[in-house]
């Protein structure tokens, strides 16, 4: 049970990625439910985490940050209502009424949570973040000599340019 739900969660976190909402902290807790059955979880789970507090850090770095975050929380907030009420389709829509809003109250209130989740996740931020943003420690990767492992070339020279002016100009 713990192991489909670490499977699901950690899934549906890196989908959730290039989307809006909490993918990494989704993603966090998926690989942290893995990580008590599994080695290559475990390995992931303080760059991921590092990533989810730098990601929450830069998204109250400024006011303008802040405020567009919070607007999009907030503007997520109406269309879960619309949803669940689920009004009919208005005249101008183009397909069959099926396709007007699927996924009825279901997805209405999944917006909402989401909402929450996000509004949720902003005050925490805030309150930890705002006006340090240095808490958060960069991202150590490993070491490696890039220029050991390239092999040396020499670099090229330019011809110097050629005047076409004499020393009299």
């Amino acid at each position: 049970m713990r192991e489909s739900a670490g499977w699901l969660l950690l899934l549906g976190g890196l989908a959730a990625i290039p989307l809006p909402g909490p993918g990494l902290l989704i993603t966090l807790a998926g690989l942290l439910l893995l990580s008590r059955d599994h080695d290559w979880a475990e390995r992931r789970v303080d760059m991921v985490r590092e990533r989810a507090l730098q990601a929450a850090a830069h998204g109250v770095a400024t006011r303008g940050r802040l405020l567009g975050s919070s607007t999009s929380a907030l503007l997520v907030l109406p269309v879960g209502v619309v949803w669940i009420v689920s009004p009919a389709a208005p005249g101008w829509w183009p397909l069959a009424e099926a396709w007007w809003l699927p996924g009825g109250a279901f997805v209405g209130v999944s917006q909402l949570a989401s909402a929450a989740v996000a509004l949720t996740l902003l005050g925490y931020s805030y309150r930890r973040f705002r006006g340090a943003p240095t808490v958060v420690t960069p991202i150590v990767t490993p070491m490696v000599d890039i220029d050991a492992a390239r092999p040396a070339v020499p670099e090229r020279r330019r011809p110097a340019r050629r005047s076409f002016c004499s020393s009299a100009c």
